[in-house]
């Protein structure tokens, strides 16, 4: 802790500060940097690029399929199916950078499950109005994720966000 009482621990794409009142992303270092580039402040431009590679790739499929190759038709449609799946799942995302405590509903915490899974947080909140979810990222297994996720999981706690 610090002495103005926060927190900090390393994500995914920088660093997250955790204080009584609200929890403050930072992007830094060269992942940062290209988060800022391809997210910005929202994840609309990220589920526009899905919906296009989806789309495309479910009617190159269909076609494909039409002119019976099948494996190749089948494949692009098992893609198109997905990132268009990813963008239905992924509506009510944000990528908001400071979440404060009042709009919080809950806080879940998924473990890491190495090499296939990384820790994440998701932070359910309103965000004007509207239910939203953030998703906060840590460090892979490759740069001590689990010590990493510990270490944010005792921080959430002691500072009273994370109850369980």
């Amino acid at each position: 802790m610090t002495e103005d009482g926060e927190y900090r621990f390393n994500t995914k794409t920088g660093t997250c500060v955790v204080t009584p009142e609200k929890i403050v992303l930072k992007r830094e270092g060269v992942t940062g940097a290209v988060a800022n580039k391809v997210y910005g402040s929202s994840i609309n431009r990220v589920l526009i690029i899905y919906s296009v590679i989806g789309s495309i790739a479910l009617v190159i499929g269909i076609l494909s399929i039409i002119g019976k190759s099948y494996f190749s038709g089948g494949f692009l449609c098992a893609i198109g199916v997905a990132c268009l799946g990813i963008v239905v799942a992924s509506r009510n995302n944000s990528a908001a950078n400071i979440i404060e405590r009042s709009s919080v509903q809950s806080i879940v915490a998924h473990s890491p499950h190495p090499p296939f899974t990384r820790a994440y947080f998701t932070v359910h909140f309103l965000e004007n109005g509207k239910k939203r979810k953030r998703l906060i990222g840590l460090p892979g297994s490759m740069s001590g994720g689990k010590e990493e996720f510990r270490r944010a999981l005792s921080i959430m706690r002691e500072t009273g966000w994370y109850i369980n």
